[in-house]
């Protein structure tokens, strides 16, 4: 009988072991997520890495020129504004409704199959269809991607886009760990330089460096029309006092700062609350671990040499898994970010600006794993020294 008993401790303490390791790794992940995924240290210290202040100016002077030049006809007739009746009989005979609800919402993107059937109607219906081009107004297509580069350089300049982002991410986390009811985003950086020198700096050498117009230009430009052509310095002079007014016109007609979450958006069954609930689970999650090592302690440690590898082994395990769970890490977000992430990326969006994004999420998930890898560095050692050290300790039960 004290045979069966002793058995049955030990294949309890094994089972106990087993779920020990399971659900610390679970625990190690999780309150590291919940500890440094909600500091806006975290993120500020990737963006950084990534250099992204300065880039961002480039990466949104080509967005917007993809954005402008976009024309989501040419992509995806169905998302076209006023398609004929007939038109619409023919692509919900040749897609079914359910696919063509799918296409036309933008979802998704035709097959080579659907494009195909698709031309076969835009052909035979062609008059019945209004493309709606892309683009923007013909006074800002003659803005070239290093125009908007400069423009957006010389309003936002890195320095004040970092405060900008940085205070912005301060506030968010202040809100999500409830030290603040509210997240708002200050735009007096942009106002700022919009409506004093730096904008009408910026500008000026904007029109500078367009082609000479013509005495036909000349004409708006005297009558007070922003000029998109070099006039040259005698008329630029003169007309300097009314940019500095059209500029600070466009500054006034920018508020103070955005609202990004307004006061009470954390009610019993708001997201904020759901997400209170889910990060008060993740910092419990090491109860779990604790109670199956409690119970490993209670079926199976009679001696110190016991102690040592009855926990030594499973917290080697817990470390040694995590450890490779971190290494695989990245490997697998960049399967899933290449298969499910850029697919559902908008068309018009420049393949630098998905890279970078890429790369961000990549910094980021860094930035937490480097933490998780200590640590679990130093559990590996721990329960490995422990582990070895029971085998120069005699068994004295």
């Amino acid at each position: 009988m004290g045979n069966f008993l002793k058995g049955l401790a030990k294949f309890l303490a094994v089972l106990s072991a087993i779920a020990f390791v399971i659900t610390a790794v679970a625990a190690l992940l999780l309150l590291n997520t919940e500890q440094r995924m909600f500091k806006a240290e975290t993120y500020t210290a990737a963006l950084e890495k990534q250099n992204i202040y300065q880039e961002l100016p480039a990466l949104v002077s080509r967005t917007i020129v993809s954005a402008g030049a976009f024309d989501p006809c040419a992509q995806n007739p169905l998302t076209c504004e006023d398609i004929s009746p007939e038109l619409n009989a023919c692509y919900k005979q040749v897609l079914g409704a359910d696919r063509m609800t799918v296409l036309q919402g933008g979802a998704e993107q035709p097959t080579e199959a659907e494009q195909q059937s698709i031309l076969s109607c835009v052909e035979k219906f062609r008059s019945g269809t209004a493309s709606t081009p892309g683009g923007m107004p013909p006074y800002m297509q003659i803005l070239t991607t290093a125009d908007w580069e400069f423009l957006v350089r010389s309003i936002l300049p890195p320095q004040d886009l970092q405060t900008m982002v940085e205070d912005f991410l301060t506030q968010l986390f202040a809100y999500l760990n409830g030290e603040t009811d509210r997240v708002i985003l200050s735009l007096a950086p942009l106002k700022k330089n919009l409506s004093s020198q730096p904008g009408l700096d910026a500008l000026l050498q904007l029109i500078r460096s367009k082609p000479d117009c013509t005495l036909n230009d000349l004409i708006p430009i005297m009558n007070g029309s922003l000029p998109f052509c070099n006039p040259g310095e005698i008329v630029l002079q003169p007309i300097q006092p009314l940019l500095q007014e059209q500029l600070n016109m466009a500054a006034n007609s920018i508020p103070e700062a955005l609202i990004a979450i307004p006061p009470g958006q954390a009610g019993s069954n708001s997201p904020f609350a759901r997400l209170q609930l889910a990060r008060n689970i993740m910092r419990l999650s090491f109860m779990v671990p604790l109670v199956f090592l409690l119970l490993v302690t209670a079926f199976a440690i009679r001696s110190l040499r016991g102690w040592m590898q009855w926990w030594g082994i499973p917290l080697f395990f817990t470390g040694l898994i995590t450890l490779i769970i971190c290494l695989g890490t990245l490997p697998m977000v960049n399967l899933f970010w290449g298969n499910f992430i850029v697919p559902r990326f908008p068309a018009f969006l420049p393949n630098e600006l998905v890279s970078a994004a890429h790369d961000i999420a990549v910094a980021i998930l860094r930035e937490l794993g480097k933490w998780i890898m200590v640590e679990a560095g130093v559990i590996t050692s721990l329960g490995l020294g422990a582990w070895i050290g029971s085998y120069f300790i005699s068994n004295q039960e």
